[in-house]
């Protein structure tokens, strides 16, 4: 087993003034590795961790579990950049470097414990002579994206209640980030929101060789019911003027210098420059739950969490209701409009096309939607 030297940059800051005021990389921890570093089951990361076994694999790189000396699951994984032949894709997508720079400043500028609302970023991991980060350090997230989640879950009824407390996490840790580092997401989609047990993949601690941070007693407070975060950052931005145009003040004075985004990235920011992360989240979830079966007791709740979609979207949701074996229509409805109805396929297309091109509040901030009466005045 070989164990790389773990260093620090630039020592820790002491207040959350400097953290904001510096580049993340200067007063985070990374871990140096040989240029040789080849990520793989029992090689060691730093004091104390080892590679676990493949996650996931993808284009851009690969996912490792992060164990502890006795192969005990320490709530962090490893996200590695591809190498070799294969790398030579990676120049159409964003680059690891940005994310993880994203994802610390999150950290810094947020909380200093567990983000809620956001997977965690740790250590980064650098070639010694070229400085290149070969890997970045994550959150280990303990349940499925919401598009699965939701997909499975519409095979009977939803619970309006789950989707409404969703909503309300993520828009809530949405607010506070775009207004302390003016972020945006810019792929914010049910694929991109995560359920997660905090301890569920945590059964040893995490040195604080690999960025962990301990929790503090704000951070760990948590609302009944599950726990939603949102992921990947490699879409992101911070500090984006797109928030200055839907009316968030940005400080432009703490920028971070990020990499430049590759020409693809720059094509997909102007297909969607009319619309903010708001309405890119609610977009998603209307393809999935309309036409959907919904308890009859949650009906006054539903169809406030429709108003809010019609409000943002423009498109107003089939509401399916069920009381025992009986399944009615809330509103006039076709068999098209129900989800697995014959041709139901052409009323997706419908929503979909109807929403990009003619929304009602496409540039809705976070805090205008905790504002609506979803989350204010809950029917139930």
């Amino acid at each position: 087993m070989s164990t790389y030297r773990e260093v620090d940059e630039a020592g820790a800051h002491t207040t959350r003034r400097d953290a904001r005021a510096s580049q993340p990389e200067e007063g985070s921890t990374a871990i140096s590795v040989p240029d040789s570093f080849a990520a793989k089951p029992g090689v060691g990361l730093a004091d104390g961790v080892l590679i676990g076994k493949l996650l996931g694999q993808g284009l851009q790189g690969a996912v490792f579990e992060l164990t502890d000396s006795q192969g005990l699951q320490i709530g962090w994984v490893l996200k590695t950049v591809t190498a070799g032949p294969a790398a030579a894709f990676n120049f159409l997508f964003p680059g690891i470097q940005r994310e993880w720079l994203i994802g610390r400043e999150l950290c810094l500028t947020l909380n200093e414990g567990p983000l809620l609302g956001f997977m965690r970023t740790g250590a980064s991991i650098k070639s010694q002579k070229s400085g290149k980060i070969r890997g970045i350090v994550i959150e280990q997230m303990s349940g499925n994206t919401l598009d699965k989640h939701l997909l499975q879950a519409r095979q009977g009824c939803l619970d309006a209640k789950y989707i409404r407390s969703m909503l309300q996490q993520v828009f809530m840790a949405l607010d506070g980030a775009q207004k302390a580092a003016g972020f945006v997401h810019w792929d914010l989609r049910l694929a991109n929101v995560m359920q997660h047990n905090p301890g569920a993949c945590s059964k040893a601690a995490a040195p604080p060789t690999i960025g962990a941070q301990e929790a503090t007693e704000a951070a760990v407070q948590q609302s009944d019911g599950p726990t939603f975060k949102m992921i990947d950052f490699g879409h992101g931005n911070l500090y984006d003027r797109h928030l200055k145009a839907i009316g968030v003040s940005v400080d432009r004075d703490k920028r971070v210098r990020l990499p430049r985004v590759p020409a693809t990235e720059v094509g997909y920011r102007l297909f969607w420059h009319r619309e903010g992360d708001v309405f890119r989240l609610l977009m998603s979830l209307q393809n999935v739950i309309d036409g959907c079966c919904w308890p009859r007791a949650q009906a006054p709740l539903v169809r406030q969490l429709a108003g809010l979609i019609r409000h943002v979207t423009g498109i107003q949701l089939k509401i399916w209701l069920q009381e025992g074996d009986q399944v009615l229509c809330d509103s006039r409805g076709m068999p098209w409009h129900r989800q697995g109805g014959c041709c139901n396929i052409l009323r997706r297309c419908y929503i979909r096309t109807r929403s990009f091109w003619f929304p009602s509040t496409p540039r809705i901030t976070a805090a205008e939607a905790l504002s609506h009466p979803l989350f204010t005045e809950p029917a139930c």
